[in-house]
């Protein structure tokens, strides 16, 4: 214990707040607060039910499983099932083109799925024009034809039978041996025409084959000597710079009554005629108004007259064919003259309505003038304008 003690003190306010002396009021001391009553928890109630519940509320019985022979045991041991195997579809088949088919484009327009894979030769075979003016194949021991072989889908062989007639017999379906460029044969199916007579081949068929001439570059001899002797080589483009006289204002292309001399200088007094000109992938048909129109068409000609207008002929047009209220379309279109100066810009009038109509009296009456005036070829009339035209002679 430390030597030095300190006596113990009180401050007056703290001993006066005690005892309520110092300051004259007498201190309250603080009340209990009241705490809430306790919570009343009933005591549980036991309720028995005497009555039996209803025959519909009981539960159903267990159900017997739909296999009278399964059994979880069974399932348990049993080898897992094969899965389902679905049938393959046919399979492509190899197609082998002499003619047009040739084409790329002709092609890719009537098999879009169809594949090139290259070169081949038919041996035992000759390739000539047949008598309907398209190629055929005929049987020839020391000869062979040239062409190209394509893959074809299922669907792709239904679409070209249909282009080849082949329900019309215009040409049979064959599967010969064909010999790549690598020696490697294929059984290639071949399209013969069952007549095997020699003719000449339409004009459009001409300008189809050089096109597929072109894209398939079979080899330059044969070429030479098989094929030119039917179809004759396309002329080389002519290229002059006319007079600035010489020009026309514009360049029509009529494929309708407006090839007749006497239509064309009623509608346009001061209209030349040029020559005969080939609009490629279009298609003549009637339409919904009973006049001729062209509805597109990627392996399809339509042959027609080309002329020359003045700005007076080309309102002329646009007021008989209605352009003002619809019923005609002005649309600017490549034409190949006939005569072989190239191609020309030519104005063409088109109806926008994509459906097709039949010919009365009036327009073969009409046609059979324009026809004569505008001697397009023969073979294309006979195929395309004739059997539209019922009563034309």
């Amino acid at each position: 214990m430390s030597q030095y003690s300190f006596p113990s003190y009180a401050s007056p306010r703290r001993a006066a707040s005690r005892t309520g002396t110092a300051t004259g009021k007498t201190v309250v001391p603080l009340r209990a607060v009241p705490q809430p009553p306790s919570p009343i928890i009933p005591s549980p109630i036991n309720i028995t039910i005497n009555t039996p519940l209803p025959a519909s509320f009981a539960p159903p019985p267990p159900r017997a499983p739909s296999n009278p022979a399964y059994s979880p045991a069974a399932a348990a041991t049993a080898a897992p099932t094969s899965p389902r195997t679905i049938a393959p579809g046919p399979p492509p088949r190899y197609y082998f083109a002499y003619g047009s088919n040739l084409w790329h484009r002709q092609m890719h327009a009537r098999c879009p799925s169809s594949l090139p894979l290259g070169l081949g030769v038919l041996k035992g075979f000759k390739w000539l024009i047949s008598a309907r003016g398209f190629a055929n194949i005929v049987m020839s021991a020391p000869d062979e034809v040239w062409g190209l072989v394509w893959l074809l889908s299922p669907t792709d062989e239904q679409v070209l039978d249909r282009y080849e007639g082949v329900s019309q017999r215009s040409y049979d379906k064959y599967d010969l041996a064909v010999t790549l460029l690598s020696g490697e044969e294929k059984l290639c199916l071949v399209y013969v025409d069952p007549v095997q007579a020699a003719g000449r081949p339409w004009a459009e068929y001409v300008d189809r084959m050089n096109a597929g001439l072109k894209d398939s570059p079979l080899p330059e001899a044969y070429v030479r000597d098989v094929i030119r002797p039917f179809i004759p080589a396309p002329p080389p483009p002519v290229v002059s710079i006319p007079r600035a006289q010489d020009v026309p204002v514009r360049c029509y292309f009529a494929y309708g009554p407006e090839m007749a001399l006497r239509a064309l200088g009623r509608l346009a007094p001061q209209a030349r005629v040029l020559d005969t000109g080939l609009l490629p992938r279009h298609r003549w048909v009637v339409g919904v108004s009973g006049k001729p129109n062209l509805l597109p068409a990627a392996s399809e000609v339509v042959y027609g007259v080309v002329s020359s207008l003045s700005r007076t002929d080309e309102r002329r047009l646009d007021e008989a064919f209605n352009v003002a209220r619809g019923e005609r379309e002005k649309i600017w279109l490549d034409v190949q003259m006939e005569n072989g100066r190239g191609v020309v810009r030519c104005l063409v009038y088109l109806d926008p309505r994509p459906a097709e109509g039949s010919a009365g009296e009036e327009l073969v009456r009409e046609m059979q003038e324009a026809l004569w005036d505008a001697k397009l070829p023969t073979g294309w009339v006979e195929e395309v304008i004739r059997p539209r035209m019922i009563g034309l002679d």
